[in-house]
């Protein structure tokens, strides 16, 4: 077990026929073994292997989360032509990673059963990436390299708190090399930050604000202050 201790942690739990009382229906169940591999392989972080329930904290947000909705129901189609998202808001724990995590959980969702070889998606705390692959090099760590090697070629890649800490020229430079080469070869990539304009572009550098505010074909603002969830 990677994610899940057995059927009753199952995220399908709730929903599937052939659930048990005491979880033992997992030892034997190949979608279970799947997804729990799968969350595991995509880097998402404890707190969200579970649905995620999401309510907009007031009016402002709803058309917001019904487009974020309309996405999640369809995101093997966007991830299929390529595209590039930003969840952007003001404001913290407004749900701007619970959105971007809950499109990702849906893609592997829609990814079980699918032949491929490729990695479906990988969800990256930017500061800690960088924080892992400096210790990488110093201690000369060769398991970052695992990860360097899926970021590159996985369908959907969530990039989190882009523009949190002011990137260093290191950074930059890693971060545009990645992104221009997923953008060139139609890999998509969920951006989640607070900045826009002149403020992302001082975190970020051109080149990274110019593909996160300025090439996005789709570009979600979040406003109205806490969501739930």
């Amino acid at each position: 077990m990677y994610c899940y201790k057995d059927g009753n942690d199952c995220p399908y739990r709730d929903t599937c026929k052939e659930r048990t009382s005491d979880g033992e229906c997992s030892k034997m169940c190949l979608l279970f073994n799947q997804i729990d591999y799968m969350m595991y392989r995509a880097n998402i972080p404890k707190l969200y292997t579970q649905p995620i329930k999401l309510q907009p904290a007031n009016d402002i947000d709803k058309n917001t989360f019904d487009n974020l909705k309309m996405i999640k129901d369809n995101i093997d189609y966007y991830v299929y032509i390529g595209s590039n998202i930003y969840i952007r808001s003001n404001y913290r724990h407004s749900g701007k990673t619970s959105w971007a995590i809950k499109l990702l959980q849906n893609m592997l969702h829609k990814s079980i059963g699918k032949p491929g070889k490729r990695e479906i998606g990988y969800y990256l705390e930017v500061s800690e990436f960088f924080r892992d692959l400096k210790v990488s090099f110093d201690s000369k760590d060769k398991s970052m390299e695992e990860i360097e090697k899926i970021i590159r070629s996985c369908k959907l890649l969530v990039l989190d708190g882009i523009d949190e800490v002011r990137l260093s020229d290191y950074e930059r430079n890693y971060l545009r090399m990645l992104i221009k080469k997923r953008i060139a070869n139609k890999l998509s990539n969920i951006y989640v930050g607070r900045k826009t304009g002149g403020d992302l572009i001082n975190m970020v550098g051109d080149d990274l604000a110019y593909y996160m505010d300025t090439a996005i074909p789709i570009v979600i603002t979040q406003e109205g202050g806490n969501i739930n969830g």
